[in-house]
C-alpha cells in the first residue's frame, strides 16, 4: 500500500513536471493501518472496559491487536463487545471518546507495527518558530 501510494505521488509530480528531487521524495512520509481505527479501541482496553461498565472483557482478539485477521477486523470485534453489553456502537461517537479516555502513547506501545511509528514522527517534528 505504501509502495502504491508513494508512485501516484511520483506520478502526480511527473503530471505537474516537477523533477523527482530525492529530497522532495523522502520528505513524503505515509503512513498505513493495518485495520480500521477500532484496532485502536481494543489497544485500549481498560478505556473499553469503562465505557462498557464492566470489569472484564474477555480478549477474543489477536494480540497485539494489528495482527487480528481480516475475517474479522476490529470493528468487527467491538461491535459484537458492544451488543454483548446491550449498547449500539456508532463509530462517529464511541470511537474517539474511548480513545481520549486513554494517553495516545499508551495505545502506540499497544500498536509497535504501524500506529506507533506515525505517533514517534508526529512527535519529533521540528517546531516552527
Amino acid at each position: 500500500m505504501k509502495e502504491g501510494i508513494i508512485n501516484i505521488f511520483k506520478s502526480a509530480m511527473q503530471s505537474k513536471y516537477i523533477s523527482q528531487d530525492s529530497t522532495l521524495i523522502e520528505r513524503f512520509k505515509v503512513f498505513c493501518f493495518k485495520h480500521d481505527l477500532e484496532a485502536l479501541i481494543l489497544a485500549s482496553k481498560e478505556s473499553l472496559k469503562r465505557y462498557l461498565h464492566t470489569d472484564q472483557i474477555c480478549v477474543t482478539w489477536y494480540i497485539p491487536v494489528e495482527d487480528q485477521n481480516h475475517e474479522k477486523p476490529p470493528k468487527y470485534i467491538v461491535e459484537d463487545l458492544f451488543r454483548k453489553y446491550g449498547m449500539n456502537y456508532n463509530a462517529k461517537h464511541d470511537a474517539p471518546y474511548i480513545c481520549w479516555m486513554n494517553e495516545y502513547q499508551d495505545i502506540a506501545n499497544e500498536c509497535k507495527q504501524c500506529f506507533k511509528p506515525f505517533v514517534d514522527f508526529l512527535i519529533n517534528l521540528p517546531e516552527n518558530d
